[in-house]
């Protein structure tokens, strides 16, 4: 989990920036790297925001940004949840 926590810290800021730019590679990328991390950790929403995000961009449609958005903050949630999981078992 603390991999995963270095990992991706800064996933967020790429989606976003891929988003920004219009980077459809990337945002596929990134998208369905996170998908396989979210069906890994049992992570549902962030695997399902990651599979919307990834058939946007594929599709190239018009929403990408607002579910690379989605994704970002899913991430960001992950993370934080991944956080505090940390700092519960250093505290045992």
């Amino acid at each position: 989990l603390a991999s995963a926590r270095e990992n991706h810290a800064r996933t967020p800021a790429k989606l976003r920036e891929a988003a920004r730019l219009g980077n459809m590679q990337d945002l596929i990328f990134l998208a369905h790297t996170l998908k396989g991390l979210a069906g890994g950790l049992g992570a549902a929403r962030l695997r399902d925001a990651a599979q919307r995000t990834e058939a946007a961009a594929c599709a190239g449609d018009g929403n990408y940004a607002e579910l690379a958005e989605k994704l970002a903050r899913e991430v960001e949630d992950l993370l934080a949840e991944l956080a505090a999981a940390a700092l519960n078992a250093g505290a045992r």
